[in-house]
C-alpha cells in the first residue's frame, strides 16, 4: 500500500474482537508503540457490545451504525460514554443498505417490517430529500468523529459533501428521533 503506518486496526465485529484480541493484544499494542498503527479499534452492531468494548481501555475507536432508524433515541447514551472514555466514534450504514431511497412496493421479505418506519419517514421529509437529511442527521451529532458512506462515482461523492450541512434540514433534525424502531433486529442488514 506505500503506507508507514496505518490510523487504525479494527477488528471485523465483536465475535472476532472476543475471539483473538487476547492473542494478539501485546503484539497489537508493540505495534502501535513503534507507530505502525495508530490506534486498535472495533466495529459493532449492539450498544451491549459496545459497553462490552469500553472496558479495554487500549481500544481507542470504534464503528457502528447511525442513522435515520438507527438514531439518537438508541445511541445516545452509548455516543456519550465512549466520548467519555476518550473513543473516536466512526459511524456506518448512512443510508441503511439504501433502503431509504427503496420504492416500498419493492420491498418484500424480513425487511418489511421496517415499511411502517419508512412511511413514517416520508411524511417527515420527500423522497428527494432523503439522501440529504440522512446525510445531515448523521453529520450534526457532535458526538461524531467520521462517518463512512459508500459511492458510485466521483460525482456522487460530491454532491453528497455539497449536501452536508444543509440548514434546509435543521428544523427537522430533531423529529427523526421519534422514529424508534421497534424490531431492532431489522436494523443490521445481516439480518435481512
Amino acid at each position: 500500500m506505500n503506507i508507514d503506518s496505518l490510523y487504525c486496526y479494527m477488528f471485523h465485529d465483536f465475535n472476532d474482537f472476543k475471539q483473538y484480541y487476547k492473542f494478539f493484544k501485546s503484539e497489537l499494542l508493540e505495534l502501535k508503540n513503534r507507530g505502525v498503527i495508530k490506534k486498535i479499534g472495533v466495529s459493532l452492531h449492539s450498544n451491549n457490545e459496545i459497553n462490552n468494548v469500553l472496558k479495554f481501555k487500549e481500544i481507542e475507536l470504534i464503528q457502528l451504525p447511525y442513522n435515520l432508524f438507527d438514531n439518537l433515541s438508541k445511541r445516545g447514551e452509548i455516543f456519550l460514554k465512549a466520548k467519555k472514555s476518550g473513543v473516536e466514534i466512526l459511524t456506518r450504514s448512512t443510508f441503511l443498505q439504501g433502503l431509504f431511497f427503496k420504492d416500498l412496493d419493492t420491498i418484500k421479505g424480513k425487511v418489511s417490517g421496517l415499511k411502517k418506519y419508512l412511511l413514517e419517514l416520508n411524511e417527515i421529509v420527500s423522497k428527494e430529500d432523503v439522501n440529504n437529511l440522512a446525510l445531515n442527521y448523521v453529520c450534526s451529532n457532535e458526538n461524531i468523529d467520521g462517518v463512512l458512506i459508500g459511492v458510485d462515482s466521483v460525482i456522487q461523492l460530491k454532491n453528497n459533501i455539497s449536501c452536508i450541512n444543509n440548514n434546509k434540514f435543521k428544523d427537522i433534525l430533531s423529529n427523526i428521533d421519534s422514529l424508534n424502531v421497534k424490531e431492532e433486529n431489522l436494523l443490521n442488514p445481516a439480518n435481512w
